[in-house]
C-alpha cells in the first residue's frame, strides 16, 4: 500500500495471491476501511510525501492471523 502525507491511501495492491479472492479482497478491504491514517508529522512530511509499506498477513484455518498452528 502507498499512504498521502495526509494519511490517505494512494493505493493498494496484493503482490501474493492467496489463492482464496475472496481473502485476497477482505484484506484490500480493510486496508481500505481503516483508511486515512494519521498524517505524517511536520518532520517526516518535510521529507516526505509517500510512504510505501508492504505487510504479509496469514490467514491460518483456526480463524486466527498469524502464523501457522
Amino acid at each position: 500500500m502507498r499512504i498521502r502525507a495526509d494519511g490517505h491511501l494512494e493505493w493498494v495492491r496484493v503482490l501474493r495471491l492467496s489463492g482464496s479472492e475472496l481473502l485476497d479482497k477482505a484484506a484490500v478491504g480493510i486496508l481500505k476501511l481503516a483508511a486515512p491514517f494519521a498524517p505524517f508529522p511536520p518532520a517526516i512530511q518535510a521529507e516526505t510525501d509517500l510512504l510505501e509499506v508492504t505487510h504479509t498477513w496469514r490467514f491460518s484455518r483456526s480463524n486466527r492471523l498469524g502464523g501457522e498452528h
